[in-house]
């Protein structure tokens, strides 16, 4: 991890969360799951969502209890989260490097 998340992540677990960011980040959570339900094609849609709680939960009907879910958090249970799972060198850090971008040429062959 980068020094700053580090230092967040360190925060969290010595001092919890206000209010205020569970707040947020619930009226988040909660908004994106209510506009899944919104969107009746494409991808991400109402179809996706009910059988994403269909494959993984077997009740495509568990929104509302994944809503209650979301509400029940508090700065508390986010603490304890961050203590029992964000271990101190327990994690996974990626460099990604783009690519370089590629042309084509008159004859339709990539450089």
């Amino acid at each position: 991890m980068l020094p700053v998340v580090e230092q967040i992540v360190d925060e969290v677990k010595k001092n919890g969360v206000t209010d205020a960011e569970v707040e947020r980040a619930r009226r988040n959570i909660i908004a994106n799951r209510l506009r899944t339900v919104e969107r009746i094609g494409g991808f991400g849609g109402k179809a996706d969502l009910l059988d994403l709680y269909e494959t993984f939960l077997g009740d495509p009907g568990y929104l509302p209890r994944d809503i209650a879910r979301y509400r029940a958090v508090t700065p508390a249970a986010v603490q304890a989260f961050a203590n029992k799972y964000l271990l101190d060198g327990k994690r996974v850090e990626l460099d990604i490097l783009p690519m370089a971008k590629k042309t084509a040429s008159a004859q339709g062959e990539q450089r």
